[in-house]
C-alpha cells in the first residue's frame, strides 16, 4: 500500500497512480513493429521478467488491439506500413481513455524539428533504434514498471 502525505508532490502522485494502473492492466506491453527481428530482440531482452509483449505489424492492428484491451504501455515504431506513427498517435490520443497511456516511439528515422515537436505532446519518449536501443527502452519502461533494474534483473518487491 502506498501512503502519501500532504503536501503531495505531483511526481509522487503520478508514481502511485501509474503503479495502480499497472496493477489493474497487468504487465502487458503493446509493440507495434513490422520487423520480426526487432520484435524478437525486444521480447528476448525482457524474457523472464514477467512482462507480456503483444506484437502487431501495423498501426491499424494496434488501434484494433486498443479497442479491446488497454496495455500498461505501447512501444511504437514510427515508420510502418498501413499507418505511420504520427497518424497512430493522433488517432490514439483522440480516445479519452488512452490519452494518458505511455507511448515510447522507437525509430531509425532522423527526426526533423517539426517531427520532434509533433511527438513532444503525444509520446512519452523517443528511442533511436541503434545497437544500444534496448537499454534505453528498459530505462523508459522502468518508470512504468519500477522493479525493472537497469542491469536487466527484476527485483521482487517486498510488502
Amino acid at each position: 500500500m502506498d501512503l502519501l502525505t500532504k503536501p503531495i508532490e505531483r511526481s509522487d502522485l503520478m508514481r502511485v497512480l501509474w503503479r495502480q494502473l499497472v496493477n489493474q492492466q497487468g504487465r502487458r506491453v503493446l509493440v507495434l513493429e513490422d520487423d520480426p527481428e526487432i520484435q524478437a530482440i525486444i521480447r528476448n531482452a525482457f524474457e523472464g521478467q514477467d512482462l507480456e509483449f503483444h506484437c502487431v505489424e501495423n498501426g491499424q492492428e494496434g488501434l484494433q488491439f486498443l479497442e479491446r484491451e488497454t496495455p500498461a504501455a505501447v512501444l511504437r515504431d514510427l515508420k510502418m506500413p498501413v499507418m505511420d506513427g504520427f497518424e497512430f498517435l493522433d488517432r490514439m490520443r483522440e480516445n479519452r481513455y488512452l490519452k494518458g497511456l505511455p507511448v515510447v516511439v522507437i525509430t531509425v528515422k532522423r527526426l526533423t524539428p517539426q517531427e520532434e515537436a509533433q511527438l513532444a505532446d503525444k509520446a512519452s519518449a523517443v528511442v533511436i533504434k541503434d545497437q544500444n536501443f534496448v537499454p534505453r527502452i528498459r530505462t523508459v519502461l522502468s518508470t512504468i514498471f519500477p522493479e525493472l533494474a537497469s542491469t536487466g534483473q527484476v527485483e521482487t518487491p517486498v510488502d
